[in-house]
């Protein structure tokens, strides 16, 4: 993750990052008429309305994140994010995504709880 871009987001408050894009270290620019400003008391915040894949309409959720960190899968819940109703691409604005990485890398956090994950290979023989 590049987190120079990341942090160019922050600063520009122009950006909006997707959960693919953040998996796949790729960060897109809003296209044009994919956003609308709304100012409030001096301050500008974007409001994603349409979905970049797919056209779909987008409102604001929290969801669960999945990362992996160093061979390990680390799981963000409540995460601030647009989520499309029609095909449920996720976006985040970059503060989020910013925090999302802090949080991933950390050693520990409060409130941290341990759950066990199967691993399982594809093709594998199937027991009933």
């Amino acid at each position: 993750m590049d987190m120079a871009i990341i942090k160019k987001c922050v600063k520009d408050k122009k950006w909006r990052i997707t959960n693919h894009a953040l998996k796949a270290g790729n960060y897109h620019r809003l296209p044009p008429g994919r956003a609308q400003v709304d100012r409030r008391e001096n301050q500008e915040e974007i409001t994603m309305t349409d979905c970049r894949f797919c056209g779909g309409k987008t409102i604001p959720k929290t969801v669960d994140v999945q990362r992996n960190w160093r061979g390990k899968l680390v799981v963000i819940t409540n995460v601030p994010a647009y989520v499309c109703e029609q095909c449920g691409e996720q976006y985040f604005d970059a503060e989020v995504a910013l925090e999302m990485d802090r949080i991933k890398r950390a050693t520990h956090v409060s409130g941290e709880r341990l759950i066990q994950v199967p691993v399982r290979p594809y093709g594998a023989e199937i027991h009933t």
